[in-house]
């Protein structure tokens, strides 16, 4: 009796570069080996687990990976057939430290820690904190809102993203900074 192929394996990519896969179980399977590649000819072996779920870490951000697992059976000391491959395509991280770095009577500064692997970042203002909009997209860590209200706070929000594969892979929102213009 051979070992079948593990069936329906899905990739979601998740922040800070990286991969979710999961599969099917397999019928007779101990255990399973998932590799990976970014071109589709070498592969190398990440991990021998029992679940049926992995999540691929340290992986580059916007960037093409394409996986593929194969069942082991211990009991009948056999490899089954790979699956199907599938492709993941990495996130960049959650953009970290928000802060104003400028106060002005009708302006505000905000700055932000840079993103390894970002190609950019888009950077939303809000006047209420619920309906947004994109203030600037950016290659740098800093962007300046102009003509605001004086003496009123507002809302920003920040996000990254890369290029992978010719497409555009965004990241997690930043946390939402409060920040007010000053009075005089």
């Amino acid at each position: 009796a051979a070992v079948s192929n593990p069936k329906t394996v899905k990739a979601t990519a998740g922040d800070n570069c990286k991969v979710t896969l999961k599969w099917s179980k397999v019928t007779g399977a101990t255990s399973y080996v998932v590799y990976r590649s970014t071109n589709g000819k070498t592969w190398t072996k990440v991990k021998l687990t029992t679940g049926t779920s992995y999540t691929v870490t340290g992986l580059y951000s916007g960037t093409t990976y394409q996986f593929k697992v194969v069942a082991y059976s211990s009991k009948l000391k056999i490899y089954g057939d790979y699956s199907s491959v599938v492709k993941g395509v990495t996130t960049v991280g959650k953009v970290e430290d928000l802060k104003a770095s400028s106060r002005k009577k009708t302006s505000i500064t905000v700055t932000w820690d840079k993103e390894r692997g970002a190609a950019g970042y888009v950077v939303y203002v809000s006047p209420d904190g619920k309906s947004w909009t994109k203030l600037v997209t950016t290659t740098k860590n800093t962007a300046t809102a102009s003509n605001l209200t004086k003496n009123k706070y507002y809302y920003f929000k920040v996000r990254a993203y890369s290029k992978a594969s010719g497409s555009t892979v965004y990241g997690s929102y930043s946390t939402t900074l409060k920040a007010k213009t000053k009075l005089f």
